[in-house]
């Protein structure tokens, strides 16, 4: 007899959360403890940094998640022109509003005669009356709270140089907070070009009002382990079904510890299983990978060429000739024929929109996982490929590139095993 379809467990919508974190527990964790550990401990403010698909926004989400059960009010914002405004003008209201016990005020607005029959004679007014400002309210919410324990958890996702001004304005006030020993928190998420040019642009200024976002504690999401990898599938699957180590071993090479790849993986394979099989099998695992490289070639390795030029494109194509993860700029720049600083151009711009780093003078790295097997099989004939720069109009998409197996014992040793049966075997 057939069961009932189980509920997927995988989520691969960008921003909504899966059942399961698998690299950013610790600092999950960590973030809990802080909190529960009073005004200024370690881990309070995070800053989250990584690539598209690395689970950036989840982890905002889980941060907001942990704090709420804690008597935490969050106030979750994307870091785009007027923010500081919906801070201070919506959020922070609508909170004091649903938490201030005394959230009105009286004071005599009329006089009624004859006075002798109880009227009052003048009106009364506050000669002084401040105007609420965004550091003000903070500190009356917080002053609410402080009986109850709780505090306030504000979180920005992607953050870039574009809004310094809000984000100084925002910053100086959770730091004005720290120091007053307020119940706050912060969390903040961005790509890594996005936010090593918001920290240089602090180095220019003097005194730095983004200091703050300096001593905030890291936490760089980037490609899952395989061990991680397999955990992320088997966890959530082991819940209500089952899978074999093959099955897992080929969505482990397949996923390159990609975790938006994860995601598409198991939702994919989950769906083509049959719902009455005791467990998934290698045959439900590839039947998933084929959705599931479809929708990242649509959802972000094509989304990502679109804004591009035909001298960005051709920029990747160049470093696609190179077949592993690292180019040099100088090679890059020979194969386009033109001055280094003139390429330095191109690799500025896709290093802004995130497609590839420079982290380590005079290389440069592709930054999206299975981006430049992606590339390649775009440019491997020379007419498709010229098609392509002029154009931006792509083909099928490659098998993504190996990555190596952790020390997991038989199912470590069975994705060693298919990845040499497939040529690509690691040392």
């Amino acid at each position: 007899m057939t069961r009932d379809r189980r509920a997927n467990p995988f989520r691969p919508g960008f921003g909504s959360s899966p059942p399961k974190l698998v690299e950013s527990d610790h600092h999950l964790e960590l973030f809990g403890e802080a909190l529960d550990s009073g005004p200024g401990a370690y881990g309070r403010i995070l800053l989250l940094v990584g690539q598209r698909g690395t689970g950036k926004t989840v982890t905002l989400n889980a941060l907001e998640d942990i704090a709420g059960p804690k008597g935490w009010l969050v106030i979750s914002e994307t870091a785009t022109k007027g923010l500081v405004d919906r801070i201070a003008n919506d959020r922070l209201p609508r909170l004091l509003r649903d938490h201030d016990p005394r959230p009105t005020t009286s004071h005599v607005t009329n006089l009624d005669l004859p006075l002798s029959a109880g009227g009052v004679g003048r009106e009364v007014s506050n000669k002084h009356t401040p105007v609420p400002t965004l550091r003000s309210q903070l500190e009356d919410l917080t002053d609410i709270l402080r009986d109850t324990g709780g505090g306030v958890l504000i979180t920005l996702d992607e953050i870039h140089k574009g809004v310094y001004d809000e984000l100084e304005a925002v910053t100086t006030t959770l730091q004005h907070a720290v120091r007053e020993r307020r119940q706050v928190a912060f969390a903040a998420a961005g790509l890594p070009g996005s936010m090593t040019a918001l920290l240089q642009v602090e180095d220019e200024k003097d005194p730095s009002p983004l200091t703050f976002l300096r001593r905030s504690v890291r936490v760089d999401l980037g490609s899952l382990s395989d061990a991680d990898t397999a955990r992320a599938f088997r966890d959530p699957i082991d819940a209500t079904w089952a899978i074999s180590d093959d099955a897992l071993a080929l969505a482990v090479v397949e996923s390159h510890g990609y975790p938006y790849m994860v995601q598409l993986v198991g939702y994919h394979t989950w769906r083509h299983a049959d719902a009455g099989a005791p467990r998934l099998e290698v045959v439900d695992v590839q039947a998933g990978l084929d959705e599931a490289l479809r929708d990242l070639r649509r959802q972000v390795l094509d989304e990502a060429m679109k804004p591009l030029s035909a001298n960005d494109r051709r920029y990747l194509a160049a470093m696609a000739q190179d077949h592993d993860e690292v180019s040099s700029t100088r090679k890059v720049a020979q194969r386009l024929e033109v001055a280094p600083d003139y390429a330095n151009k191109y690799r500025e711009r896709l290093i802004d929109r995130a497609l590839i780093s420079g982290e380590t003078r005079g290389v440069v790295e592709w930054a999206i996982p299975m981006l430049a097997d992606y590339v390649r099989d775009l440019t491997k004939d020379p007419v498709a490929a010229e098609h392509w720069i002029r154009t931006g109009r792509t083909t099928d998409l490659s098998s993504p590139p190996a990555r190596a197996a952790d020390d997991l014992g038989n199912l470590g040793a069975k994705i060693n095993e298919l990845r040499a049966r497939r040529g690509q075997a690691r040392d």
